[in-house]
C-alpha cells in the first residue's frame, strides 16, 4: 500500500540539547543596546564642542580644543521605554525622524510578500 504525503505525520522540530547557547533575537540585542547606552549616560560626562560652518563639508564641524562640560542628562526607565518611539517620532518637538523610512521599508516588505505569495514573476 502506498502512503500519501497527507497521511504522514507533521515534521517535528528537534529539541535542542540543554545548556546549548542560543543566539538572542534581534529585539533582544536592540533592547540590550538601548539599556547599555542609557546606563552610559549616568557614567560618561556630558559636554559640547564649539562648532564652525565648513564650506568643504557643507555643514557645521567641531573645533578642536574647545570641549566644555555641560549639564548631564541621564536617561531613566521612562526614557528607555520611549527610546524606540522617539527614534521614529519626537513627541517633544512634534517632528518625524525616521518614520518615512520605516513606512517605506514596510511597504516594500508588503510588496515583496504579495509577489511571493501569489508566485508572480
Amino acid at each position: 500500500m502506498i502512503k500519501r504525503t497527507s497521511d504522514l505525520p507533521d515534521p517535528v522540530k528537534p529539541i535542542p540539547a540543554p545548556g546549548r547557547f542560543h543566539f538572542p533575537t534581534d529585539y533582544t540585542i536592540l533592547f540590550a543596546l538601548i539599556l547599555i547606552i542609557a546606563g552610559l549616560t549616568w557614567v560618561i560626562p556630558a559636554g559640547l564642542y564649539q562648532r564652525v560652518a565648513s564650506e568643504v563639508v557643507g555643514r557645521d564641524v567641531p573645533v578642536a580644543g574647545t570641549y566644555a562640560p555641560t549639564d548631564a542628562n541621564p536617561q531613566g526607565v521612562f526614557d528607555v521605554i520611549l527610546a524606540p518611539i522617539a527614534g521614529f517620532y519626537d513627541p517633544v518637538a512634534y517632528t518625524a525622524n525616521a518614520i518615512d523610512v520605516a513606512l517605506f521599508v514596510l511597504m516594500i516588505g508588503g510588496f515583496i510578500g504579495v509577489v511571493t505569495a501569489t508566485a508572480a514573476d
